[in-house]
């Protein structure tokens, strides 16, 4: 009976998901799949599932690298969901030039919930969320090497924020079908890797493909006991170097997307006028 009854809620919480999705389209199709408010009860949702299933698992290595796997696909499909048209975001950025300061909303704010913003900030709140989950689940399972685990899943999360630094840099820049572009990029991010791993091990290079792996492709060794904590601090340094790189080229780019749709208004507006 309990098995029937857990069944069916979990249906109906998915159902229910699916609906909005394809209620959002519907109504709007340039609009973002999931709304950005909601996104962060669908992600609760679904790391309650998620952990849920996982705990009944009995090979402790696997159920770790399962859960940091599935992680990685469904905020890869988060991105997605949650990222702006480029029109959407030049719209934004040109609203947020030309308001007068103490009209502004908080950036936070816009970031944290207008469906028009650059996604990252959500993106990062909602993998705090993730982590947030995740400890609590460690910590209960009574998992020994808790600190490691937890140092993999950290790792996991900045390489996901460095994917959605990358699709947001993509969507503020001078690219025609960006979503398409944004796809190819981060597949590549998550293939090329996988292949260089492969070479290496194939040539018996085990400590340089450890390194990479941790750095690129945490899900696959971060929860070997033998990697040391060091060795996954060097790999968080080179995921949050590459996260500030990528996140302050995509913020120059949308300020002066902004800049020149404001100028490009304004010079309308002029026109305008003195016809």
């Amino acid at each position: 009976m309990s098995f029937t009854l857990l069944y069916v809620a979990n249906s109906l919480v998915w159902t229910l998901w699916v609906w909005h999705g394809l209620r959002r389209k519907f109504i709007n199709p340039n609009a973002p799949l999931v709304h950005r408010s909601f996104s962060y009860l669908f992600t609760l949702c679904f790391e309650v599932f998620l952990l849920g299933f996982a705990s009944n698992g009995s090979d402790d290595e696997f159920v770790l690298f399962a859960v940091a796997f599935i992680n990685l696909l469904f905020f890869s499909l988060l991105i997605a969901a949650l990222q702006p048209t480029s029109q959407a975001m030049a719209d934004w950025a040109r609203f947020r030039h030309t308001q007068p300061k103490r009209q502004r909303t908080s950036k936070w704010q816009d970031w944290l919930f207008s469906n028009q913003s650059p996604p990252l900030v959500a993106i990062a709140a909602n993998l705090a969320l993730a982590l947030g989950t995740a400890y609590t689940w460690v910590n209960l399972a009574g998992f020994v090497d808790s600190v490691e685990i937890m140092a993999s899943y950290l790792a996991c999360a900045s390489l996901i924020l460095v994917y959605a630094a990358v699709s947001q840099m993509i969507f503020v820049s001078a690219v025609r079908r960006p979503s398409l572009w944004a796809a190819i990029t981060i597949v590549m991010m998550v293939g090329i890797p996988l292949f260089t791993l492969a070479v290496l091990y194939s040539t018996g290079n085990a400590l340089a493909a450890a390194r990479i792996q941790l750095i690129a492709a945490p899900w696959i060794i971060g929860f070997d006991t033998s990697v040391g904590l060091g060795l996954r601090l060097f790999s968080l340094l080179g995921q949050w170097s590459a996260l500030v790189v990528f996140t302050g080229i995509g913020a120059r780019q949308l300020k002066r997307l902004g800049a020149s749709q404001s100028q490009a208004a304004l010079s309308g507006r002029g026109n305008l006028s003195r016809v």
